[in-house]
């Protein structure tokens, strides 16, 4: 990525040039996160995110690239355990995307509700401190005592409300879609 850096300082009259390289950081960022190395992927993310937003220059015309952009920052805040983080970066993708039609721009939008939705429920989903075994059975922790996985905690009623809603609207999205 340094060397695509220093070839667009060199060129930077190109636009063609730009775009690639900000395409080249937005890969970059996607395979850093998954390779579970969340501070290098949001580097890459945001020097994506510059390029895009220098290229498009309020035409809104890299829109839907700049919303992925931010779901792959959320992403990356997800990995590294940062959940409010995560839906804040996801919320931009929100604004990115608003009042868009395109089919590219609804799948995105679909991605986004469904991120959004999953982040919330892992947010207040975390598992209980597993049971004590029986005396019996030397009285050490561990699983519960019917094999199971413990319960995840529960979910409350405003986190259920906007998790529901971000829930169903990736649903109606990807049905559209589907349909289309």
């Amino acid at each position: 990525l340094r060397f695509y850096d220093e070839f667009a300082a060199q060129n930077a009259d190109s636009t063609d040039l730009r775009l690639e390289i900000a395409h080249a950081h937005r890969r970059a960022g996607e395979l850093y996160v998954r390779l579970r190395r969340s501070d290098e992927a949001e580097k890459a993310f945001d020097r994506a995110l510059a390029l895009f937003r220098e290229l498009d220059s309020g035409t809104r015309t890299h829109a839907v690239t700049i919303a992925a952009i931010h779901n792959g920052i959320g992403r990356a805040r997800l990995e590294a355990g940062e959940r409010e983080q995560a839906v804040a970066a996801s919320s931009a993708a929100l604004a990115d995307l608003a009042g868009l039609t395109s089919r590219p721009a609804r799948y995105e939008l679909a991605r986004t509700h469904e991120l959004i939705a999953g982040t919330i429920r892992s947010s207040v989903a975390a598992p209980r401190e597993p049971r004590p075994f029986p005396p019996e059975r030397g009285g050490r922790r561990g699983p519960p005592n019917d094999g199971r996985e413990p319960e995840p905690a529960p979910i409350g009623k405003d986190e259920r409300s906007t998790w529901l809603e971000h829930l169903r609207a990736a649903w109606e999205l990807d049905h559209q879609l589907t349909v289309e």
